[in-house]
């Protein structure tokens, strides 16, 4: 499955959601709550691979996943690292001791490659030390000295995406770059100029740390002086959030799918595909600045997933806002969807959305929320080719629902999800 890779014999999933080129690792709390989410990546398993995750995963949801995916349970190998504040996944699995472990299931797998979440250095030293190629890059290549990993770390900051889309010709809201201490000032200034403001720090996922702010707001309550590079960015209102989602390939970049993303004051927390209410020239649009990245990361040694992400304005102007340069919140989901609906190709035809919510005590068990599912018939089922799949684990302690609807239309998407929500209301 071309989202896989699986010209590996077998894979090292690793789960590096602590990674230095995604997060500032020294936001524990922003850190931990993306890293819950590592039991999605169970979904890109087969019989042989290894999971590297920082969070463990209950015997509910392995079961679970295997028998929708047809893998024996026990059949893959879950190896947990909890992450340390400040401390990156690759260099964890050292500090934990974990590396001779890891190292010798490693051995027991002849041709195993190793796919990460994100390419930074310490996963790449990681893989050097195992003695095992990095996904999808040929064995014994420095990606270091290639500018993969260099090019990764760059464009995945908010000032790095912004040099590098005025060169490709993407539409930028307006903007001004600072350090934390110039912070207030700069809001201050652009808010002279423009209503709204968006004040993003330079290295963030999934828009955690965003502030908006607006003409009136105490400045000072609103945002604080702050170390690192800061953009201030003018609003350019709520419109739609679109993002297009491709991968680097030898022979160049290539569109996968897009989507709109649900979005809570900035922050990521759904997506649906196809993107309904987007007209065709905003996704060519939005797809030509996609291939333009590419080309450009290509050119720099990257190989891999990327994204770009963008806000279709009121008056239906296209604004890019930011890009990924490693797997996102909907690499995994979509790849599942694909496997599930046995489009080993990648081209899954039908809609697909993903969300989470939170249930009430009642409703907060995986097996609870499982056996709803299936008594309702709103439980995936293959051969209908529908149904509400449950995409990442639920241990308990307030840990919301994470749940993805497929479909082989819209209007059955919506109708299947709020059939969910007065189940479990």
């Amino acid at each position: 499955m071309i989202l896989e890779h699986r010209d590996c014999a077998s894979l090292v999933i690793f789960a590096n959601f602590a990674s230095e080129v995604a997060v500032d690792l020294r936001e524990a709390e922003v850190v931990r709550e993306w890293s819950a989410r590592a039991s999605r990546e169970l979904w890109l398993a087969r019989p042989g691979d290894i999971l590297v995750t920082p969070v463990p995963l209950t015997d509910s949801f392995t079961h679970y996943v295997g028998s929708l995916l047809g893998v024996p349970h026990g059949s893959v190998h879950v190896l947990t690292v909890p992450v340390t504040p400040g401390t990156s996944m690759a260099d964890e699995v050292r500090k934990a001791g974990v590396l001779p472990l890891l190292r010798d299931l490693v051995l027991r797998r002849p041709g195993i490659g190793l796919l990460p979440l994100a390419l930074d250095a310490s996963t790449t030293s990681l893989a050097s030390d195992l003695g095992i190629p990095v996904v999808p890059y040929a064995p014994g290549m420095d990606l270091t000295a290639s500018g993969a990993v260099g090019s990764a770390a760059v464009l995945n900051t908010k000032t790095g995406f912004r040099s590098d889309a005025e060169r490709i010709g993407m539409r930028l809201p307006r903007a001004r770059v600072c350090t934390g201490t110039e912070l207030q000032r700069t809001v201050r200034d652009l808010l002279d100029s423009h209503p709204r403001l968006v004040v993003k720090p330079d290295r963030s996922a999934g828009g955690k740390g965003l502030r908006f702010v607006s003409r009136g707001d105490p400045v000072t309550t609103q945002v604080s002086e702050r170390s690192g590079l800061w953009v201030v960015e003018e609003d350019v209102g709520p419109g739609i959030s679109v993002s297009a989602q491709l991968t680097v390939e030898e022979q160049g970049p290539r569109t996968l799918f897009a989507g709109t993303m649900r979005v809570r004051e900035g922050a990521f927390t759904g997506y649906v595909s196809p993107p309904p209410g987007v007209g065709h020239d905003v996704l060519k649009e939005l797809q030509a600045w996609g291939l333009g990245l590419g080309r450009r990361l290509r050119a720099s040694g990257y190989l891999g997933p990327f994204d770009v992400d963008a806000v279709l304005a009121h008056d239906g102007t296209l604004y890019a806002t930011e890009c990924n340069v490693r797997r996102t919140a909907t690499t995994t989901p979509y790849a599942m969807v694909s496997r599930l609906e046995n489009q080993d190709s990648g081209h899954f035809a039908g809609a697909w959305l993903i969300d989470h919510r939170h249930c009430s005590t009642d409703h907060g068990d995986f097996e609870k929320v499982r056996r709803i599912l299936r008594s309702t018939r709103l439980a995936y089922d293959p051969d209908r080719g529908e149904g509400i799949v449950l995409y990442s684990d639920m241990p308990g302690g307030g840990t919301p629902l994470c749940y993805a609807v497929i479909a082989p239309e819209h209007e059955r998407l919506f109708a299947l999800e709020a059939d969910l929500a007065d189940v479990l209301s």
